[in-house]
């Protein structure tokens, strides 16, 4: 058997070396010696003039035209086209380089009489570059190639730059599932099942109306809506009435709309598919039914999630002094800056600890766990009551955060724990508010010493 397997790679090697004699030596003759080079393989096309291209291969004909900066598929359908993978491969090709030239050939030994795919270019000047692809080498890592209208000389191509070109339709279509990014969008409207709500912008600031107008998170209102914005189709379906039933989206109930005054971007939600974790869409963009990743629905936030529920909203890089005051220990630092290092933080002082706990202390990670700090509940105010009987709140225990000047950033006092909860009071000094929040925001300070009872 070893014998077999021998014998069988010395005919496989032979029938190479017979292949490159006869088809790429012997037949050239004389005057067809390959010649080496690193010139453009289309040495007159260049990629920023081209207005439309058109492709021809075992998926059919597709015509694919630009118009401004953007790119559609008028062939086989007329639809909107990938802008990134149509500029990708147009300036794959216009740089793309051979490797071997070969002269006076047969093309059909070349796979070049019925090429397998053609490649059509149309530059803003109306003059049109072609390329034919034929036979991939028995290497595999080159393709035959010529220039339309050329019938006595191929070009050694790299294989991956046919496979560019040699695509289904799908591939050449915008997958995007809602056209948002250019849109200035003022207002987005939710509708699931377990997820209702209205987030409205007003002067650059978003309120959550579904909510009293209660303010919102900016940045995560803008999570959501890069979310959508980068959310592509897996697959297009035919949206005939069959599909719309098939996939729950005859009468869908369940959206996300974007608004931009009076323009709408809206996805509707059918059903969802537990094997390939994903889900069926319509929508303003596509007349296609859209089968898109599962997170597209489940990655849409709920509405207290997107309150603005931070205790202070501050800018962490304006901090220059941090100050701690907690059952008898304190702590003052600041923030130094040195010339071509990362900027680091200095404790002046720190009473009350052993020395092994001052390397614990880290100014910035407090500085960071109090920026992103979230109450639980807004505790409405009592007139005349004794706050460090009630909360535990009293003054001088608490963090301080200031910047430049001293003027301060963020105060908070800290109070006791609330009664069979996981979560203590707080107070805010510059409002007066007082707050609850979650019991594990002291374990993430990591303070040495720091307790809420």
């Amino acid at each position: 058997m070893k014998g077999k397997q021998i014998l069988a790679s010395l005919l496989v090697l032979a029938l190479l070396g017979a292949y490159y004699y006869f088809i790429e030596v012997k037949k050239k003759g004389e005057d067809d010696k390959a010649k080496v080079s690193g010139e453009k393989l289309v040495p007159a096309l260049s990629a920023g003039t081209a207005v439309s291209m058109e492709i021809q291969s075992a998926a059919g004909d597709i015509l694919l035209k630009k118009t401004g900066s953007d790119w559609s598929m008028e062939k086989p359908m007329q639809v909107p086209a990938d802008n990134s993978a149509c500029e990708s491969a147009l300036s794959q090709l216009a740089s793309g380089k051979y490797t071997r030239k070969l002269e006076n050939i047969n093309p059909a030994d070349f796979g070049l009489a019925e090429p397998l795919l053609k490649v059509s270019v149309t530059g803003d000047d109306n003059k049109k570059h072609g390329i034919n692809f034929g036979q991939v080498n028995p290497t595999g890592e080159g393709v035959y190639a010529a220039l339309s209208g050329d019938t006595v000389n191929a070009y050694m191509a790299q294989a991956s730059l046919k496979n560019i070109f040699d695509k289904k339709v799908f591939d050449w279509r915008d997958k995007k599932i809602l056209n948002i990014r250019s849109m200035d969008i003022d207002r987005i409207e939710v509708a699931l099942k377990d997820k209702k709500y209205t987030l409205v912008k007003t002067g650059g600031a978003w309120t959550v109306r579904s909510a009293g107008n209660a303010p919102a998170r900016a940045d995560r209102v803008k999570s959501l809506i890069d979310q959508f914005i980068a959310a592509e189709a897996r697959n297009m379906l035919e949206p005939s009435p069959s599909n719309l039933s098939k996939y729950g989206l005859t009468a869908p109930k369940e959206f996300i709309a974007f608004y931009s005054g009076k323009e709408e971007q809206a996805l509707s939600f059918g059903k969802k598919d537990e094997k390939t974790n994903t889900c069926f869409t319509s929508g303003t963009y596509h007349s296609d039914i859209m089968e898109v990743p599962e997170g597209s629905y489940k990655g849409i936030f709920a509405q207290d999630y997107l309150l603005e529920k931070r205790v202070a909203v501050f800018d962490q890089a304006k901090a220059v002094k941090l100050s701690l005051k907690y059952q008898g220990r304190e702590v003052l630092a600041f923030r130094k800056t040195v010339k071509n290092k990362p900027e680091a933080w200095d404790i002046k002082e720190a009473k009350g600890f052993k020395d092994d706990e001052k390397k614990r202390i880290s100014p910035a990670s407090v500085i960071y766990y109090v920026s992103g700090l979230e109450y639980k509940d807004a505790i409405t105010p009592k007139t005349g009551v004794n706050e460090e009987a009630l909360y535990g709140i009293k003054a001088a225990q608490g963090i301080d955060i200031y910047g430049e000047k001293d003027v301060v950033l963020v105060s908070l006092l800290i109070g006791k724990q609330v009664e069979g909860k996981q979560e203590f009071y707080i107070k805010v000094p510059l409002t007066g508010s007082i707050y609850t929040v979650e019991k594990n925001f002291i374990q993430g300070l990591n303070i040495p010493g720091l307790e809420v009872k």
